[in-house]
């Protein structure tokens, strides 16, 4: 059975900052960790 997923990112930082917020770096890990 297929498994189907989505990430919503609520986090306060500016989308144009140069660093990332931790609530997008743990998402970017957590969909990684799903795609395996």
């Amino acid at each position: 059975m297929p498994l189907t997923a989505f990430a919503l990112n609520c986090s306060l930082k500016a989308s144009n900052d140069r660093e990332k917020s931790s609530t997008d770096r743990l998402l970017a890990d957590v969909l990684a960790a799903l795609m395996q």
